[in-house]
């Protein structure tokens, strides 16, 4: 659970649409809760459709660690800061006990900033800025100003672990014979990663 708590902040600032099973932990069909609420974002039901079927090439490609899939669907994994904030809002209505509540991304260029409320595992305010960075051709992120309570932590306490989870969801890439590297852009809130292959 805390492994995969990390991983979710990590992503939500780096490239993902911070909803897939594997990488977020509120996609347990036993903790459903039977009414959620509406989500807080605002997204009309065209860009709602739009951001699913996206969630589902990230889903089909990521969760299940199929790089052919990835290969097909490089071009198709980006996501808006306000899809985010939506995905977030949506997928923690379904939960009856959400580790965290109060997800807010905001992006200034290739600056994010990211807050969550946690719930269980820390209660408190979180918050930290992060930059997306290239460590020989694996994706990582750069925190600073990490934030618990109001109070400034060392981002060192966090850069690492986060990074090693990261690792570990994108193994089945670095170890693909194929896999060049990738590219991130964070244009006009609009956050892309694109993996590069030979």
């Amino acid at each position: 659970m805390r492994h995969k708590l990390l991983i979710v902040l990590l992503a939500a600032a780096l490239i993902m649409p911070l909803s897939a099973s594997a990488f977020w932990f509120w996609d347990k069909p036993a903790e459903k809760a039977a009414s959620p609420a509406a989500p807080t974002a605002e997204l009309d039901q065209t860009a709602q459709d739009a951001l699913t079927a996206r969630y589902k090439l990230w889903s089909a490609s990521f969760e299940k660690q199929d790089a052919d899939a990835v290969l097909a669907n490089r071009e198709s994994f980006w996501f808006s800061v306000p899809e985010l904030n939506y995905l977030f809002a949506r997928e923690t209505a379904k939960q009856k006990r959400p580790v965290l509540t109060d997800f807010k991304m905001t992006a200034d260029g290739d600056v994010l900033d990211i807050s969550a409320n946690f719930r269980q595992i820390v209660p408190g305010r979180f918050s930290f800025t992060a930059r997306v960075v290239d460590e020989g051709g694996r994706a990582h992120l750069s925190l600073s100003k990490v934030k618990l309570y109001g109070w400034t932590i060392p981002a060192s306490w966090f850069n690492k672990p986060l990074n090693r989870a990261l690792d570990d969801y994108f193994s089945f890439l670095y170890k693909d014979d194929r896999y060049d590297g990738f590219s991130f852009s964070a244009t006009d809130g609009i956050l892309k990663l694109t993996p590069n292959f030979k």
